[in-house]
């Protein structure tokens, strides 16, 4: 599976709401569940950029742990430079997809919402 593939399948069915992580939550969340994380900063204006896409995602796909739905969340990298220095976040805004704990994807989400956008401008002409 291509890795835009895996991030639509996760977005397909994810929970509707944006859990906000840290060091103390961070393990236990990923450990849990599948979850999808944006890694951004408030300082960011991609960051800033691509919010309202997450927010849309979130609110657009519903489902819970029990059905199986990843937990949708994002860490603040200023605020928790610690829990994104251990994921190895190298550039923001970032997303990554876990499971068991362990990273499956990674995406520049940047990159991700360009594709997006000209995918839509293709589909449309």
């Amino acid at each position: 599976m291509k890795t835009h593939d895996l991030l639509l399948a996760l977005l397909a069915c994810a929970s509707a709401e944006i859990t906000q992580l840290d060091k103390e939550t961070f393990d236990a969340a990923i450990g849990a569940q599948p979850v999808l994380v944006l890694y951004t900063a408030p300082g960011c204006e991609d960051c800033q950029a691509f919010a309202p896409v997450y927010e849309k995602i979130a609110d657009a796909h519903t489902g819970s742990a029990a059905d199986g739905a990843p937990l949708i969340a994002a860490v603040d990298c200023e605020a928790h430079t610690d829990v994104c220095r251990s994921q190895e976040v190298e550039a923001l805004p970032s997303l990554a997809a876990y499971r068991d704990g362990f990273v499956e994807a990674t995406w520049l989400a940047r990159a991700f919402f360009f594709h997006v956008r000209i995918g839509r401008l293709h589909h449309e002409e």
